[in-house]
């Protein structure tokens, strides 16, 4: 009898951990720099190479919505938001969760129904890689920010307004 981590599929899923281990280590809860950036990128392609060469592995994880987040989202998400970890697991489950509801509602759907509800449910929820929604917020916050400042010369204006009328 073989002992258990001498077998090759053990192997490769210790290969494999290893992999995403190397990936892990950018999903810190901070920005990532250029070079972290340039890391990241390098860990998926190499994790990417690797799964070419293992058929069964390739095979387990080809149907997996996360697999698929991984390896084709996470970089262009990185290089575009300059962070990973900022974003926790929970965060990721609940839109693994809004997507298989999805799923399960479009499997039962003829094919132009399910076209045109994942084309609207696509624009209705595409706040995760939307830029634009983050110039607003900056506008808006930016114009809250003019009016604050607006109010408080007003206010300063109506008190000396108010000395003045007293004598």
């Amino acid at each position: 009898m073989e002992a258990l981590f001498e077998t090759e599929w053990a192997k490769t899923i210790c290969q494999t951990m290893a992999h995403l281990g190397k990936i892990q280590i950018f999903t810190k809860a901070q920005p990532l720099s250029p070079g972290d950036l340039d890391g990241l990128e390098t860990a998926v392609y190499q994790f990417k190479a690797f799964l070419d060469e293992q058929p069964m592995v390739r095979t387990l994880l080809s149907k997996k919505t996360k697999a698929h987040l991984l390896l084709h989202h996470f970089v262009p998400f990185a290089r575009q938001h300059g962070f990973l970890g900022l974003l926790d697991e929970q965060g990721d489950e609940a839109l693994h969760s809004v997507w298989r509801r999805l799923e399960q509602l479009w499997k039962t759907m003829p094919d132009s129904e399910q076209m045109r509800q994942q084309l609207e449910h696509h624009f209705v929820s595409n706040w995760l890689l939307d830029t634009g929604r983050l110039d607003e917020l900056k506008l808006r916050e930016e114009e809250q920010r003019e009016q604050a400042e607006e109010d408080k010369t007003n206010e300063e204006n109506d008190q000396d307004a108010d000395i003045d009328i007293v004598d």
